[in-house]
């Protein structure tokens, strides 16, 4: 899964969206469908995709706002619509023909959505500390308890409120995560300990790989990567759980050094590496969210458990949204005159169809996505600048 984190604030001018029946509407308006990608990148979505609507951890019904459909229903009209795939213009049909169109609550209105980008990023790693390379990233703590509170609040109905809260505000599958303390659950370690001098999870052997601090840092908010040592020696590594702290946007607390209107990764990663020690693990301690990662065997799994398909794979608030569900994404695209720009030169309407199949700490609400943009330095590139207002729309069968 990955951890998708927003690294800047962005203030919207709706109302936030709190009731989830009300995160879609249906529309006449059926768009021009036009795909900037390739139909066999289609294909082999919708072919991935069918591992996340077959995952029975998934819930079900789907909801797609107050319309809900089975998994198996949605499942059999995502296999005969894959069936018109031997054309972008038989595929549309199909869709005009069998679905409707459902457009999203929206960031300042309906359909109009705030994307940002994610990406698995190559970076470079130690097997034992060394100048440079002085941070951990760790395996999942055996101390970490998950505390299931929807199995709690139906033995106590008084603790359904705390549930809803928790849902709403930090964990929308209603968990707490903590550790055992003197017979008491106790909220985990936040990044400001579990960083400090006394390292508590120093000697406990977790230790996965050692890296420069701020490439561990970008790592936990990409979830996900591939890490390469000097003997040549790779290792993917992705999300296993977090320390069930709430996630704070880094951007909130670098407005008075970045201009906002410039505030991208790039321009937060060349700070940070302005900054002695000291003083960066303290601007990192501002977000108490901390990540632990797991060595996977092959690629990295959303969250609905389909493997990513780059420029087609979203992640979105699972309050609101179904996974596994395709979706029409238009939205612009940055354009570079070179690989080292930090700054695009244009930005290009790049419009496609795509599958809801991820979370992230930091996508929530009722008009986020977060565009997966594939791996190493391009991908990060793109997913380091990208932040425009696009149209999003989901599809359901018709007669649901």
């Amino acid at each position: 899964m990955k951890y998708f984190l927003l690294l800047f604030l962005v203030a919207c001018a709706r109302a936030p969206l709190k009731d989830p029946e009300q995160a879609m509407r249906a529309t006449e308006l059926m768009p021009v469908f036009t795909d900037s990608l390739s139909l066999d990148s289609l294909k082999e979505a919708f072919q991935k995709n069918r591992t996340a609507l077959l995952n029975a951890k998934l819930p079900d019904p789907m909801h797609f706002g107050s319309r809900t459909i089975s998994r198996a229903d949605y499942l059999r009209a995502m296999d005969d619509l894959s069936a018109s795939l031997d054309s972008l213009e038989h595929f549309a049909n199909a869709l005009r023909s069998h679905f409707e169109v459902l457009e999203v609550y929206g960031d300042s209105d309906w359909g109009k959505a705030l994307i940002t980008g994610y990406y698995d990023p190559e970076i470079e790693a130690r097997e034992k500390p060394e100048p440079g390379f002085e941070e951990p990233i760790y395996r999942l703590p055996p101390d970490l308890v998950k505390v299931d509170l929807p199995s709690f609040a139906d033995k106590n109905p008084a603790l359904e409120a705390l549930h809803k809260a928790v849902v709403e505000q930090k964990s929308r599958q209603g968990m707490l995560m903590g550790r055992l303390s003197e017979g008491k659950i106790i909220p985990y370690y936040e990044r400001k300990e579990i960083t400090a001098a006394t390292r508590p999870l120093a000697k406990k052997k977790l230790e996965i790989a050692w890296m420069n601090p701020i490439d561990a840092f970008f790592l936990e908010i990409q979830g996900s990567g591939l890490l390469r040592f000097p003997s040549g020696k790779t290792m993917r590594v992705g999300f296993a759980a977090s320390n069930g702290a709430p996630y704070a946007a880094l951007g909130k607390f670098l407005k008075d050094v970045i201009p906002l209107q410039e505030m991208s990764m790039q321009r937060i990663r060349a700070y940070l590496a302005t900054l002695p020690a000291e003083k960066l693990y303290a601007v990192l301690a501002q977000n108490p969210s901390y990540v632990f990662f797991q060595v996977l065997d092959g690629p990295a799994l959303t969250f609905s458990g389909a493997p990513v398909t780059d420029g087609r794979t979203i992640a979105t608030d699972s309050l609101f949204f179904p996974k596994a569900a395709l979706a029409f994404l238009d939205v612009e695209m940055p354009v570079f005159s070179s690989p080292k720009d930090a700054v695009p030169s244009a930005w290009a309407k790049s419009p496609r169809f795509v599958f809801d199949q991820d979370i992230g700490g930091g996508i929530r609400g009722g008009g986020r996505a977060d565009l997966y943009l594939g791996d190493g330095e391009l991908a990060g590139q793109s997913a380091g600048v990208l932040k425009r207002i696009g149209k999003l729309i989901y599809f359901i069968p018709k007669n649901h």
